[in-house]
Order: structure tokens, then C-alpha cells, then sequence
């Protein structure tokens, strides 16, 4: 992707080009939506990691606020990996601080928020939607995870439900 096609896809997101290292927040923002809602303890990690990192400053705060507040929709979370995965490739030019190694650290980071909803001290496992959004991630960008998470039983699933 040339830097005017990055720019114009960052644009359809809703990210201006000094803010687009933000769009690594998005797959852990999809994980904590898997289950339907936004859980206090997936919530305080995401935006931990994000001011540890300086993910999400000045005009980008907003946008990943606003991720956190109302789900963005499934094609959005697609179009943004596609565009995150074009900027890890990149060796030069916008977007080339953007590192496949972050990349792959993603999927841990999405397997942590994935159990950081996970009952008293993380005692139970993952939600099955959080299991499978996080392997839709992983297909997607090619990056498998360190370690498998162990994943509710459709009758424990389908009870959260309720």
C-alpha cells in the first residue's frame, strides 16, 4: 500500500495519519466485545496497555473511547486489521514504526484481556465467543498464540447469555 492509500483507509476508520498506531488497540477492543459487553476488568486492561504504550493520545483518545463505549461494527474490525497488517509489512514510509513482533505480541495481549473477565482471580475460562474472535485474529494476521485458553462449554456459554 502507497502512504496515500494508507491515509485515505486510516481516514475511513476515522483515524487521522498522526494517530494510526492506535489501530493496534482494535483486535483487544474486538476480543472484549465477543461476549457482547465490555467487561470492567477488559476494559481497565485495554486502557491500561494503551497509556502504557502511548496508543491513544491527543485526537485518537476519542475514537478509542468511543470503541470502548459502542461496538464497532464487524466489517470496521476487519478493514482496520487489513490495514494493520499493510503497515507491519511496511519498511518505510507512514506507518513503518509499526513492527510484525507488536503484531504477534497482539495475540497475547488479546488472550489476556480474553481472561481478564474470567471470574474470581481468572478462576473460569474464557467465553467461546472471545475464544473464536480471538482465533478469527489469528487467521487473519498469521500469528498463532503462545498458549491455548481453555473455553467455556456451549452450556456455560449459553447460560452467560441469559
Amino acid at each position: 500500500m502507497t502512504d496515500a492509500e494508507i491515509v485515505l483507509g486510516l481516514g475511513r476508520l476515522g483515524i487521522d495519519k498522526d494517530s494510526y498506531e492506535v489501530l493496534i488497540l482494535l483486535p483487544l477492543v474486538q476480543v472484549a466485545w465477543a461476549d457482547g459487553k465490555i467487561q470492567k476488568a477488559e476494559r481497565k486492561l485495554i486502557v491500561d496497555i494503551a497509556d502504557r504504550n502511548g496508543l491513544a493520545e491527543g485526537p485518537a483518545r476519542e475514537l478509542f473511547v468511543g470503541w470502548l463505549e459502542k461496538r464497532p461494527t464487524d466489517r470496521y474490525f476487519a478493514r482496520a486489521r487489513h490495514l494493520l497488517m499493510a503497515l507491519a509489512h511496511r519498511e518505510r514510509g507512514l506507518g513503518s514504526s509499526v513492527k510484525l513482533e507488536q503484531v504477534a505480541d497482539l495475540i497475547d495481549l488479546c488472550e489476556e484481556v480474553a481472561r481478564a473477565a474470567g471470574g474470581l482471580f481468572g478462576a473460569f475460562p474464557v467465553h467461546v465467543n472471545e475464544r473464536r474472535t480471538i482465533t478469527e485474529i489469528v487467521d487473519e494476521i498469521g500469528v498463532p498464540p503462545t498458549a491455548p485458553l481453555e473455553v467455556l462449554s456451549s452450556d456455560w456459554a449459553d447460560l452467560d447469555a441469559e
